[in-house]
């Protein structure tokens, strides 16, 4: 689990992405033809999968992923939660737990500070918590678009940036379980293909604004560390310190 939220920490940025890219089993190549008459076409084309000896595909799947059935709240802010102390003892111990499951991360939190807990930690209710908990203890939601929405003060911006963060889930499911390469390989593929549709709603909905809301919503190392960062402490006179985001 921890390992994962490695992987994710380096997948969470729109910025740049609508590149070329190639990875190892797959690759996407993105044309731009301008037409005698001036117009532009953009085509993004995937060359058939390479036969493999064995072991599953790492490549996404191919058919474009429909998200406008997936589900979104508004984050939960709550300034001064948790510190920027707890925060960085919640990196150290993940840190030096590479095998320590989701639920030991949230018992570790909670030993630290009981409020900065039940912020990072929470279940599915009228709002998001930086990590939804499951009635069982297990993490069902990574609010990425959280931060997104507090930093653009636009919760359909946050909307579209968690769905196009969901999205390379669904499209990668296929991915060795635990193998944290192949699933950035896939996910990086899946932007360009699968997921395409659902990061070009990311840059109509945010606007030119994307790239400072995700300087602002940058991990350094695990993907839990912006979230918290803005729901739980607060981004001060470096942010909006809390205030609630539009809809628009």
């Amino acid at each position: 689990m921890l390992k994962k939220l490695v992987a994710l920490a380096s997948l969470t940025a729109v910025t740049g992405i609508l590149t070329s890219v190639a990875v190892s089993g797959c690759s996407t190549e993105t044309s731009v033809i301008t037409t005698e008459g001036g117009t532009t076409d953009v085509r993004t084309e995937r060359p058939p999968t390479p036969e493999v000896d064995s072991g599953p595909a790492v490549c996404p799947i191919e058919t474009e992923v429909d998200t406008s059935g997936y589900k979104w709240k508004s984050p939960t802010v709550n300034p001064g939660a948790c510190t920027e102390q707890h925060l960085a003892a919640l990196v150290t111990y993940t840190d030096e737990n590479e095998t320590a499951t989701f639920a030991q991360l949230r018992t570790y939190l909670n030993s630290q500070d009981a409020e900065c807990g039940a912020c990072a930690f929470a279940a599915d209710g009228t709002t998001w918590a930086p990590m939804v908990v499951t009635s069982s203890g297990q993490l069902a939601v990574l609010n990425v678009g959280g931060c997104i929405s507090i930093a653009s003060g636009n919760d359909n911006c946050g909307k579209a940036y968690q769905h196009w963060f969901e999205c390379r889930f669904e499209a990668c499911a296929d991915c060795p379980e635990g193998d944290t390469s192949a699933f950035q390989s896939c996910a990086s593929a899946a932007s360009q293909g699968a997921c395409r549709p659902a990061i070009e709603d990311v840059l109509d909905v945010c606007g030119e604004g994307i790239e400072d809301y995700e300087t602002t919503c940058d991990n350094e190392k695990y993907v839990f560390e912006a979230p918290i960062r803005a729901q739980c402490i607060g981004f001060g006179d470096g942010g909006t310190d809390g205030d609630a985001p539009s809809d628009g």
